[in-house]
């Protein structure tokens, strides 16, 4: 961390939180038919006032959980979480790796450089609160004043080019991941085709005829056909079931070596013993013991999120569904 980040983070536990009156934000249908504008106004300066209280809220706790570095287990943290759900978020680990092929170091880069001056802006803001105290309590005209002076404030303090950088970065590789998805999508519906070919001779032979049996006459000459969507149905169904434990089969085994090494590395670096991984197979021998763990859960739970870890994982579920809303989007 460089000395302007550090000074920038150390200043932003100084940050000034907010008491944010609600009774200002017009929740009733009838004011928002009447002024859309008004109540879209007051709910953004609301959100803006509450991330504030967030991120004071963030570096007021990190301080206080500096001393234990916690944030060395964050590659552990998320090996467990591919180990015992990586195929239940078979698509969001598929667009995390198609990121990762496209430009995703790069992008870090500049993302680290755009964190500095975010933390410069942050620096400014608590300068700019203490040179304009507002109070506990904001009312409407603070909160737009407040609003308007922290915009102002962010766009003297950022770079536009490095932010115009990032967000080109982010473009470029989300079309990669909508591509790849779409592949992969397609190719599951590939395979369950080809297996629906490959046993639709059979099944017209001995199934279609026991199921004819089974129908009043007037409606025998449907069953071939909806035996066919039945079985169609099934196959393509079990080319994404076999691709999803696929995914998990991989997932576990990532996670559990990320585990492995993770956990060995913050026990290095806070003294606790001393094992280099790179020279030592016992985090291959813990990353492969969880990652069977892990497989085994997933497996026996159907590839489910049980309560209260799906609480938990929410954000991982919202990303999973609009990534599989965008992929099945024409």
């Amino acid at each position: 961390m460089s000395a302007r980040r550090t000074a920038a983070a150390a200043a932003g536990a100084n940050l000034q939180i907010q008491n944010v009156s609600f009774d200002m934000f017009p929740m009733d249908l009838e004011s928002i038919k009447r002024n859309p504008y008004k109540a879209a106004s007051s709910l953004i300066e609301v959100i803006f006032v509450l991330c504030h209280n967030a991120y004071a809220y963030y570096i007021q706790i990190s301080a206080k959980l500096e001393p234990w570095r916690l944030g060395l287990l964050n590659q552990a943290f998320f090996g467990l979480i591919l180990c015992f759900f990586g195929g239940s978020y078979m698509t969001l680990i598929a667009a995390v790796e198609a990121y990762r092929m496209c430009g995703y170091e790069e992008q870090i880069k500049l993302v680290n450089e755009l964190v500095e001056d975010f933390n410069v802006f942050i620096e400014a803001s608590r300068l700019d609160d203490t040179a304009n105290p507002t109070g506990n309590t904001l009312t409407q005209a603070d909160m737009q004043v407040l609003a308007q002076r922290k915009a102002l404030l962010f766009f003297k303090t950022i770079d536009p080019q490095r932010f115009g950088e990032v967000i080109g970065g982010l473009q470029s590789g989300l079309f990669a991941v909508i591509a790849t998805l779409k592949f992969k999508f397609a190719q599951a519906i590939t395979v369950g085709t080809v297996m629906f070919q490959m046993i639709k001779k059979p099944t017209d032979l001995y199934v279609v005829p026991i199921f004819e049996s089974r129908l009043p006459n007037e409606y025998k000459r449907w069953a071939s056909v909806s035996l066919g969507w039945v079985v169609k149905a099934f196959t393509i169904y079990l080319a994404f079931y076999v691709q999803r434990v696929i995914s998990a089969y991989y997932a576990a085994l990532r996670g559990g070596l990320m585990f492995g090494r993770g956990v060995l590395l913050y026990a290095s670096k806070m003294g606790f013993f001393s094992i280099d991984p790179d020279e030592s197979i016992i985090d291959e021998v813990v990353g492969y013991s969880v990652a069977a763990l892990g497989l085994y859960w997933q497996l026996s739970e159907g590839f489910a999120v049980p309560f209260p870890l799906n609480i938990l994982l929410l954000p991982a579920s919202i990303c999973e569904y609009y990534l599989l809303w965008m992929v099945n989007t024409p």
